[in-house]
């Protein structure tokens, strides 16, 4: 992405957030990786529960996705090329999948991060110890494999309410 692309890049609006499709699948692990986030075990099933903002040339903005695990859910992927950051993107993303999963009923999400744990305590994460995780959490792929054990472990409670 270019430097006059990245000056006019939308903000977030209602229309960002479309569901995944398998034939999303490159483009997201190419973002991840762009974003040094794992891939490993991305698979073209689990993008039911994903979003994704294109970028209108066969390419991704943002992306984002939901680990179904239970009764809570493992948010993962939140990913936003270097060049759209700063405009909302991720955030529209999270609330979207935050109101996802309080549709489906999840309890509380759960996400691990080695470098943005700030910004997701600014969005309602709390952070805390890997212990506190539950067992569906602690037992997938990301959690147990792909993440390092030095990573931050953070959980969002989920209510009826949106997000203020």
């Amino acid at each position: 992405m270019t430097a006059e692309t990245a000056t006019t890049l939308p903000r977030a609006t209602a229309s960002t957030g479309v569901r995944a499709t398998p034939c999303d699948l490159d483009a997201i692990k190419q973002l991840l990786v762009e974003n040094g986030l794992p891939t490993a075990d991305l698979r073209a099933e689990h993008l039911a529960h994903f979003r994704c903002v294109p970028d209108g040339r066969g390419g991704l903005l943002a992306c984002a996705g939901l680990e179904r695990l239970g009764e809570v859910a493992l948010l993962r992927s939140v990913a936003v090329v270097a060049a759209a950051r700063r405009r909302g993107l991720a955030r529209e993303l999270v609330a979207t999948l935050e109101a996802d999963a309080r549709e489906q009923e999840v309890k509380a999400l759960y996400l691990l991060t080695t470098n943005a744990a700030g910004y997701f305590a600014r969005l309602g994460y709390i952070q805390i110890a890997r212990e506190d995780v539950p067992p569906a959490v602690r037992a997938s792929h990301e959690f147990s494999v792909l993440c390092p054990t030095s990573a931050s472990v953070m959980q969002r409670v989920l209510g009826d309410s949106m997000p203020a």
